[in-house]
Parts: structure tokens; C-alpha cells; sequence
């Protein structure tokens, strides 16, 4: 994590135009850290919290660092940070949309908007029970829109990747019995599907020795 912190104060178009003060090393967990938090107690790290789920870390460290806990945090008092969770709620993805509604400044909304999409990303179950809530205003429903159609394109396509995958499979299956049945030998029943679905010999492999 220093790493990345370093490259982005390297990044400075002089020296020192990224103050190491300007820059904060942040680590986000769903749960707790506790080995984390025993190798810091053991080395003399300083941790404080401040917050419910903020933890701050001081000691040997380049930049100031903190962990936030996504599961212990006020939902709130910390909207945003409990937004990057993986494990949210229908309540948390509504009180979100709420707040990014009353947003008016072009930079906040944006700011907004992306941290909306990893929240989406990382939710998908949630989001998908939220489209088909008839409760659901059209407003809300508008600005999850830009976020859910690349969802509801990818997860079409990987259906249908899987449909005609299934259907390749039991076409290869279907033909290496009605082969066996013409009592062709296992050598040309391997070259015929290998030429038939352009298997290779590993795949071939695995469909006539089932």
C-alpha cells in the first residue's frame, strides 16, 4: 500500500508538490483485520478510534494510514464508506440513492456516481431485488439505470454463453454415442469431433472417456 502511495506523490509535476501530509493510506475490510491489529500491537504501531469502524494507525509508517471496517460503521454518519461494502442492504442502497439525490454540485454528483457503481457492482443480488421492487420510485430507478443495463447486458450474455455451451456439449456427447453405436473405433470417433467442434486432443479426451 506505501508503494502505491509513493508512485501517486512521484506523480507531483515538481518536488514535493504532493505533500506526504496530503496523503492518506486508506484499507477497507468488511470485517475487522484482527491479525492486522495483533502484528501492530506487537510492533508499537498506535492505533486510536475515533469512529465506530475508523481505525487510525500511527508508528513506522511513510504516510498516515487507516482501516475502516465497512461492518462496524455508523450507516449514518459514514453513507459513503459503508457504501464500498460487499454486503449491503436494500435499506443502505436506498438511503445512498437518497443522499446522491439531493447532491447538486457537478463534482459531487461524480464523485457520487462512482462510488455508487462499485457499490452496485459489489451488490448485484441486492440491485437486482431493487429493479423488480414495485416500491422502487422512477427517480431512483433513473439513476441506477446507467449502472444496470451494462449488468443486465453481461449477465444475459453470460447465459447465453452458457446455453450454447451446455448445447455443445451434449451435441459432442450425442455424437460420440451414435459413433460407439456404429462400433467406430475410439481412435476415429477422437478425430471426428476433434475436427467436427475443433476440440483439441485434451478436449476430445475428456468426451470419449465419460
Amino acid at each position: 500500500m506505501e508503494g502505491y502511495a509513493c508512485l501517486y506523490k512521484s506523480y507531483g509535476e515538481t518536488v514535493d508538490a504532493v505533500k506526504a501530509d496530503d496523503i492518506t493510506m486508506t484499507l477497507v475490510r468488511e470485517t475487522k483485520p484482527k491479525g492486522l491489529f495483533r502484528y501492530f500491537e506487537e510492533h508499537g504501531y498506535q492505533v486510536s478510534n475515533p469512529y465506530a469502524g475508523i481505525y487510525y494507525v500511527r508508528g513506522n509508517t511513510l504516510f498516515p494510514a487507516q482501516i475502516v471496517v465497512t461492518k462496524e460503521l455508523d450507516s449514518e454518519a459514514h453513507i459513503w464508506l459503508k457504501a464500498l461494502s460487499e454486503k449491503l442492504e436494500k435499506h443502505d442502497i436506498r438511503k445512498l440513492l437518497e443522499h446522491i439525490r439531493q447532491l447538486k454540485g457537478k463534482f459531487d454528483i461524480e464523485l457520487a456516481d462512482a462510488v455508487l457503481e462499485v457499490s452496485m457492482l459489489a451488490n448485484e443480488r441486492i440491485v437486482e431485488e431493487l429493479m423488480g421492487d414495485d416500491s422502487m420510485s422512477e427517480a431512483f430507478l433513473e439513476m441506477m439505470k446507467p449502472i444496470i443495463e451494462p449488468l443486465i447486458v453481461k449477465r444475459e450474455k453470460e447465459c447465453t454463453e452458457r446455453a450454447l455451451q451446455k448445447g455443445m456439449e451434449q451435441g459432442i456427447q450425442g455424437t460420440v454415442s451414435v459413433l460407439r453405436r456404429l462400433e467406430v473405433n475410439e481412435g476415429q470417433i477422437m478425430k471426428s469431433i476433434m475436427e467436427q467442434y475443433s476440440l483439441t486432443e485434451e478436449e476430445a479426451k475428456r468426451y470419449t472417456q465419460q
